[in-house]
């Protein structure tokens, strides 16, 4: 059975959290607790809200979950980072991955002497539910859509590990919002051990700002809390992501024209003989299987056009969707190699 106080570490458990002068902010006061310089424009002289309250709340009435249930990293990798640090044991626990999967988890793990256990996706890339359920590993990161493979889990095999799994079962939705499937967020309250990861570096546009959120039971926000950073986010990029939420059906607007243009690309890429094969997505972008994959990647180099390739599986390129005239030069690329 599930229990979140044996997976915590010990020494997080007794950790007593840093509490910074923002944490005791009282509203509109004189402000002569922080060391701050009191001469600035904009409030940029002053520390950000460490738990990025506005935000939370937009986010929190959008996903239909309480603002307690939703902390902010500094992009998902600060978050995978802290999900490890808080419940793995350095040189004693282990977290769990699906290959071909998002890399971060290897490193995060890695960077912290945890051990990385591996129970590679099928050839449909689906889940090996049973193989999944009997390992002991504290953490089960999923990408859901999967990256770099862009296609999504069945939901009753997630719902199986989410009651089997005896650690915390991360599904990683950055891709969620270009997917025909919804957010596990309605699952929260169902599933004590499930933690969602999202971002807003792909649908909602704003990469360069470092901004990705974790929803999860009240009582995991709280210890994870324990840990973060308390000026994670500044006030520029959490303004720029509020915005963007307020704003959303503009958002909703450019991705359902990356959606169309995925579909197009795919409609395309297909057409070509030396494409093997391209593989549904439900996500930004293309995950394609060419015998070609070095001359290709050459090939739109030179042309000024930078894909994605990877070693440990040679066969095989991703394609992020671009604008509508850049997806054509990319198109005119592929149609002219080896004319």
């Amino acid at each position: 059975m599930f229990s979140l106080k044996k997976l915590i570490r010990p020494n997080i458990a007794a950790l007593q959290a840093y509490s910074s002068a923002r944490n005791e902010y009282i509203g509109d006061c004189i402000l002569l607790d922080a060391n701050e310089n009191p001469y600035g424009d904009n409030n940029d002289n002053r520390y950000p809200d460490p738990n990025q309250s506005e935000l939370a709340d937009v986010l929190a009435k959008r996903n239909g979950i309480q603002s307690q249930q939703i902390i902010f990293g500094n992009g998902s990798d600060e978050l995978i980072d802290m999900l490890i640090r808080v419940f793995c044991e350095p040189q004693s626990d282990s977290i769990l991955i699906c290959p071909p999967t998002f890399g971060m988890y290897q490193v995060a793990a890695s960077i912290s002497n945890v051990a990385v256990d591996k129970i590679p996706l099928d050839k449909n890339y689906q889940l090996d539910v049973a193989s999944i359920v009997s390992n002991q590993a504290k953490i089960l990161f999923l990408p859901n859509p999967n990256s770099p493979t862009g296609n999504t889990f069945q939901a009753d095999d997630i719902r199986s590990i989410l009651i089997n799994f005896n650690g915390l079962v991360v599904l990683d939705e950055a891709y969620v919002e270009f997917s025909e499937d919804k957010s596990w967020c309605s699952n929260l309250c169902e599933f004590t051990n499930l933690v969602i990861l999202q971002t807003f570096s792909k649908y909602w546009a704003l990469a360069g700002c470092r901004i990705g959120m974790m929803y999860a039971s009240n009582e995991i926000i709280r210890v994870m809390k324990k840990i973060k950073p308390p000026y994670n986010l500044n006030n520029l990029s959490t303004q720029k992501a509020l915005l963007a939420v307020i704003n959303e059906s503009d958002i909703k607007t450019n991705a359902n024209i990356i959606i169309s243009e995925r579909n197009t690309i795919a409609e395309s890429l297909k057409q070509l003989s030396f494409i093997t094969r391209v593989y549904p997505s439900q996500a930004n972008f293309l995950w394609v299987e060419t015998t070609e994959t070095k001359g290709l990647f050459v090939a739109l180099k030179e042309a000024g056009i930078m894909i994605r390739i990877f070693n440990e599986m040679p066969n095989f390129m991703r394609i992020s969707i671009g604008k509508p005239k850049e997806n054509k030069q990319l198109l005119a690329v592929f149609r002219a190699y080896k004319l």
